[in-house]
């Protein structure tokens, strides 16, 4: 078999509809939008798993009502290009050119593992053209103006869009000309209502489901033995007839960012949200279709405050959620066999498994109702961090927590588990960087990985009396950072350890010398120095794969190489260039030291010389997406910074100047902020805060 494989650009077809029917002809869009990937490899029925012995049916959409083709004749070979619909259906061009759809084996489709990714829009005839069976060939349907149909794939450079449409009462897929097509608007405003037009069925990107094949061991070195099997996660697509898709809602866009809006009203034929279904703003309803089947696992709310979500009595899909996203009450209409809602929160309808606490709610306790069996996975998980509950009771006849149940959940302080808990599933407590007290029933533990690691009557995830067990590998919802090892005055070296008990020592490090923190355990941070490698004439610094432990209070942040900021915006210096953002060192929150090297012609080493820049001459930056509130700790006079219980209120422990700081929340001039250590109220005076890029 002769195997060949090029890559050809799949658009959506809204974005090529959305161009002027000239701009089609005379503009190179191709390379305006997105591109995909699918196969194009000669095979024969057999190797697909199809009978060699007879002619293989073909057709002309890949659904089992479609239109009926002129089958492929026994023996005859064909391109593959690819697969929809969970790898069942091949999109297949024979001998003689002509392009459709064959049913086959998806267990035997593994020359692609992926369906091809494709958008559905509703768009309208403008005027008379001709559709064919294949890119360029004779027309089998003749469109008119004013005819509509769901268009999907487009290859600018061939000059096709390939859209369904009917024949003799059956779906079937044509070729045609892209500038003979317009895009129906299927969404209007209406003051500060969104409206979608009856017929889509898809709001978002289209339904992608995820599913786990099972790769069977073979024998690759020819030793008799096979090799041990897998599983390898696959996607694939589902699409049905008639099936049109709207790209997400964003409501930022449509209304401002900070103006809420009132409701999206949803249509009676919607039955998927996808991926990013609704993002970037607040709702101040929503209000769940009844006819919605499928709401996407990857998150189909995205960065988005809702005041409430009302889930109608026929409505049993599972509930949206995603990044980011802010639910403020559950309301569960009567007569709803999946769901009921107490008091805002939202429950099985037996009341026996709290599936969903909302995570804009602002209380400081929250009693779990008797009766509950089952904290769900997720049901108290908060993503921002800000979820005010310090604590909260499990009444007797809980049974099991799922995992992710409480992650994070950054302010819980202690809790207690009741003696008829069973199961703790792993993760259950992840990011909950607070909580340093949590009482469990003898013989059961919790561990980050598999539930079930920490023997004992208690586990203290912060704080140590001498007699309790910490939780192992804790570490914080901070991504790894850059630090600088200090010390008492006067000393040149701080002792470092292998385990983060101190019991076997490892090499010092230096004061002054940078090392990279990837995970904080009570007073102790793991961390990777830095050290030279390569040979003499090629040297360069970066951060040992190895890790070891040193104290906390030895560390101070430091944003060179750091990966939470970067700075830049600084004056050109006096040779007109302007500094590497990597080469940037924090001295003390106020100051500024550029670094910046030359290469020396000849050599490979770097000429280091120094500029100093106050912090107002700098704008400190946050990566774009990430949505949290960002900032440094920065002392006005190099003095501590206190924390404190409440804003102006008593002294709690003093943060170190330079500090890296999630804003939780922000009041009459404080500031409640989380850094490694501590969470407390601080002056906003001390705060430099990061603007998003």
């Amino acid at each position: 078999m002769r195997v060949r494989k090029h890559l050809i650009l799949l658009l959506p077809v809204l974005a090529v509809c959305l161009l002027p029917a000239a701009a089609a002809t005379e503009t190179d869009w191709i390379h305006s939008f997105w591109s995909g990937e699918y196969c194009d490899v000669s095979v024969t029925a057999g190797e697909m798993g199809l009978p060699e012995d007879r002619p293989i049916p073909l057709f002309a959409a890949p659904f089992d009502e479609a239109l009926p083709l002129e089958p492929i004749p026994a023996g005859g070979e064909f391109t593959f290009h690819g697969t929809l619909q969970a790898r069942t259906w091949a999109w297949a061009e024979t001998a003689d050119a002509r392009v459709g759809w064959i049913e086959t084996d998806p267990d035997r489709c593994r020359l692609t593992f992926d369906d091809i990714y494709i958008n559905r829009t509703l768009c309208r005839v403008t005027r008379e053209t001709g559709a064919s069976l294949t890119p360029g060939g004779p027309a089998a349907l003749t469109l008119r103006e004013g005819d509509t149909v769901i268009a999907m794939l487009a290859d600018g450079k061939a000059g096709w869009v390939y859209f369904e449409t009917e024949q003799d009462g059956k779906p079937a897929w044509f070729f045609g000309d892209p500038s003979a097509l317009e895009t129906v608007s299927m969404t209007e405003v209406d003051g500060d209502t969104v409206r979608i037009r009856e017929g889509v069925t898809i709001l978002g990107d289209l339904g992608v489901f995820d599913n786990s094949l099972w790769v069977p061991g073979v024998d690759e070195d020819g030793d008799g033995k096979e090799e041990e099997g897998y599983w390898e996660t696959v996607f694939h697509t589902e699409v049905r007839p008639g099936d049109i898709a709207e790209r997400g809602i964003d409501l930022g866009m449509i209304f401002g960012y900070g103006r809420p809006a009132a409701a999206i009203e949803f249509p009676k034929s919607l039955r998927i949200l996808g991926d990013e279904a609704i993002v970037y703003g607040e709702l101040m309803e929503l209000r769940l279709p009844e006819s919605l089947e499928y709401v996407s696992r990857y998150g189909s709310v995205y960065a988005t405050d809702v005041r409430r979500m009302v889930i109608p009595a026929g409505c049993t899909a599972d509930v949206p959620d995603g990044e980011y996203m802010t639910v403020f009450a559950y309301e569960v209409e009567a007569g709803n066999p999946r769901y009921k809602s107490v008091d805002g929160v939202l429950f099985s309808a037996d009341g026996k498994t709290l599936l969903r606490y909302p995570n804009g709610r602002r209380d400081l306790h929250y009693d779990v109702p008797a009766g509950t069996e089952v904290i769900a996975a997720n049901a108290f998980s908060d993503d921002l961090m800000n979820l005010p509950l310090k604590t909260l009771s499990l009444p007797i006849g809980l049974k099991r927590i799922e995992g992710f149940a409480f992650s994070g959940c950054g302010r819980l302080q202690s809790l207690t588990v009741p003696l008829t808990v069973t199961e703790i599933d792993g993760m259950a407590f992840d990011a909950c960087v607070s909580l340093e007290r949590i009482s469990l029933p003898p013989g059961l533990g919790v561990s980050r990985y598999d539930g079930g690691a920490v023997q004992g009557d208690f586990t203290w995830y912060n704080g140590d009396n001498g007699t309790t067990v910490q939780n192992e590998d804790r570490k914080i919802s901070f991504r790894p950072y850059a630090a600088r090892v200090t010390g008492p005055s006067g000393e040149e070296t701080v002792p470092m350890w292998k385990d983060w008990r101190r019991i076997w020592p490892a090499q010092d490090a230096a004061v002054g010398s940078r090392v990279r923190v990837i995970g904080v355990r009570g007073d102790m941070a793991e961390v990777q120095p830095e050290k030279w490698y390569g040979a003499p004439e090629h040297r360069y610094r970066d951060f040992d794969s190895e890790s070891c432990w040193i104290s906390l209070d030895c560390l101070r942040a430091d944003t060179a190489g750091s990966t939470l900021f970067r700075l830049t915006g600084a004056v050109l210096n006096a040779t007109g260039e302007r500094f590497d953002e990597d080469d940037v060192e924090l001295d003390h929150g106020k100051a500024v030291v550029l670094v910046r090297g030359d290469f020396i012609p000849g050599e490979y080493g770097r000429d280091y010389r120094e500029e100093t820049y106050t912090k107002d001459e700098l704008t400190l930056l946050r990566d774009g997406d990430d949505r949290r509130t960002l900032a440094f700790l920065c002392s006005p006079d190099d003095s501590p910074i206190p924390f404190r219980d409440a804003p102006g209120g008593a002294g709690t422990g003093c943060a170190y100047d330079g500090e890296q700081a999630v804003v939780l929340e922000q009041r009459d001039g404080w500031a409640l902020v989380r850094t490694l250590r501590q969470t407390g109220w601080v002056d906003e005076a001390c705060l430099w805060v990061a603007e998003a890029e």
